[in-house]
C-alpha cells in the first residue's frame, strides 16, 4: 500500500472516489435485495400455507354442520389424565 502526502493509503476507504467504495456499495446493496428476495418468498409460502388452513377450517365448519355435532363440546377443554395409580405404565425389574 502507497501512502500519499496526507497520510492515507491506497485504498483506504475513508478517502473519497476510491475503486472500493463503489463495490461495498454494490455489495451491500445486493445482499439487502437478497435479503428482501428471501423474506418476500417467506411471506408468499406463509401466505400460501395460510390459505391452506383456511381451507382446511372451512371443511372442518361444513363436517361439524353436517354431522350432529355440539360445537361447544369442540371448544371443552382436555381434562387432566387420571393420576390415581401409581407408577402405572412401568415395569418392575427383574433380577
Amino acid at each position: 500500500m502507497t501512502i500519499d502526502k496526507h497520510g492515507r493509503g491506497q485504498g483506504d476507504p475513508r478517502r473519497s472516489g476510491t475503486p472500493t467504495a463503489p463495490a461495498a456499495k454494490a455489495l451491500e446493496r445486493r445482499t439487502y435485495e437478497d435479503m428482501l428476495r428471501s423474506y418476500r418468498d417467506e411471506i408468499a409460502r406463509l401466505e400460501k400455507h395460510n390459505e391452506q388452513l383456511r381451507a382446511q377450517m372451512d371443511l372442518i365448519d361444513y363436517t361439524i354442520a353436517r354431522l350432529p355435532i355440539n360445537v361447544e363440546e369442540l371448544y371443552r377443554p382436555m381434562p387432566k389424565p387420571d393420576r390415581s395409580v401409581a407408577h402405572s405404565g412401568r415395569r418392575t425389574k427383574r433380577g
